[in-house]
């Protein structure tokens, strides 16, 4: 099979299967909403494509049984962003070579993966290891995001101030001067109004979610596992956020008026509490609170606290919520990032396709 007619089969195949992918960002949930992971699945046939992108890479395997009959599985793996830091690099996947896949499978589309674990041709495996652990008694192709964390955090040597570089996603169960290292951002529960319960019932998954586009807004862009850098321009900060190539600039004045700069990230305005970063966001055209479907309204005040520990390894955040249409009261969120040397922020290039 060619490359295009690969590309055309991947895709008539996912629209009829009624798979859908959502960002990084709600790959905390979407791996559990669309994937089974009480079944897990490990198949061996040719890779017949791969789509090496953001926010996922896909590939499609095609496997053949004693009888003759092919069946072809499509396979959802992280980003290229992802898979290129911990050394999975694109030549190590060669079209028309037999390789093992595992992985959750597909509520709805049963011959789809979530893929947790891949065997390559020359008996290397790469794994997820944010939801796996390594299958097979072998070589790793690459190294894993755990390890590369933890020779960084090893290397660490001086004590830094600020906010002002990248912050990574914990992912090394690094334990620095902090009470908190979440690394997802969302609560379990939430004060609704009837008015949102009303809505977060209606919510269509599928139908409903802008997600699903590489689109997003405040506050959900907050919760993503890409790095983020903070960049000192006097009189603006600017938070620049891998996933979706995003780029955030707070206002450190009142000079500015939000209808000349509303946007789905809304119109932010900061002050210094001590070393706290305290970030008003107002003016946020955008529709949901997170991806399970709470609205938010345009009454919507967000208060983000971003607080360096004394050491300066880990950057603690809270984010206050009032939207008096959609919650009965205030709401706090709390996530933590860690400095991680070297660390540094790379294109994401979103690609959605249907």
């Amino acid at each position: 099979m060619d490359g295009s007619g690969s590309h055309v089969k991947l895709r008539v195949f996912a629209f009829l299967g009624g798979l859908t992918f959502s960002t990084v960002a709600g790959a905390h949930h979407a791996a559990f909403v669309h994937f089974d992971k009480d079944d897990v699945v490990e198949i061996t046939g040719e890779l017949v494509s791969i789509e090496w992108r953001n926010p996922h890479s896909e590939l499609v395997v095609r496997t053949t049984d004693e009888a003759g009959s092919e069946t072809l599985w499509l396979g959802q793996e992280r980003g290229v962003t992802l898979l290129t830091r911990k050394g999975a690099t694109p030549d190590l996947f060669r079209v028309g070579e037999m390789i093992r896949v595992a992985g959750f499978r597909g509520r709805r589309n049963k011959t789809s993966l979530f893929v947790t674990n891949i065997m390559l041709a020359d008996g290397r495996e790469v794994y997820n290891e944010s939801f796996a652990e390594q299958r097979w008694e072998t070589d790793l192709a690459g190294t894993t995001m755990r390890a590369r964390q933890q020779e960084r955090l090893q290397n660490r040597s001086i004590t830094v101030d600020g906010i002002f570089r990248v912050w990574s996603t914990e992912i090394a169960e690094f334990q620095g001067a902090s009470t908190n290292l979440d690394r997802v951002l969302w609560n379990e529960n939430y004060p609704l109004t009837e008015y949102a319960e009303e809505v977060q019932t209606g919510w269509d998954l599928v139908a409903d979610n802008p997600f699903l586009f590489c689109e997003n807004g405040m506050p959900a862009i907050m919760d993503q596992v890409h790095p983020m850098e903070f960049i000192d321009q006097g009189s603006e900060i600017v938070i620049r956020l891998e996933e979706q190539d995003v780029v955030r600039t707070i206002h450190m004045s009142d000079d500015v008026d939000p209808r000349d700069v509303s946007s789905p990230f809304g119109h932010s305005t900061g002050r210094w509490e001590g070393d706290t970063l305290v970030v008003s966001t107002t003016d946020i055209e955008w529709p949901w609170f997170d991806q399970e479907g709470i609205p938010q309204s345009d009454e919507l005040v967000l208060t983000e606290r971003f607080t360096p520990s004394p050491d300066g390894y880990v950057l603690n955040y809270t984010v206050t919520a009032i939207d008096p249409v959609v919650f009965t009261e205030p709401v706090e969120l709390n996530r933590a990032w860690i400095w991680v040397p070297g660390e540094e922020i790379r294109p994401f290039n979103c690609v959605w396709e249907g």
